[in-house]
């Protein structure tokens, strides 16, 4: 069963990167770890879950924002 996870989360990963959702940053110099870039699609989901999450806790929790 863990072999079953852990190939099906390597090929989600590698459907995610060829479909350009997230890469390494700086992959074509070998990569810097802990570093992303999102593309297009990436980059409207990471928006959606912000805008979510402040949905939620400002306008619903009442909290103040702070940047």
């Amino acid at each position: 069963m863990c072999e079953d996870k852990n190939s099906m989360r390597l090929e989600m990963e590698n459907l995610l990167k060829r479909r350009f959702f997230y890469d390494q940053s700086f992959s074509i110099y070998g990569g810097v770890n802990g570093l992303y870039d999102y593309g297009p699609v990436g980059c409207a989901i990471k928006t959606n879950i912000i805008n979510l999450w402040r949905r939620h806790f400002i306008l619903e929790e009442q909290m103040l924002e702070i940047d």
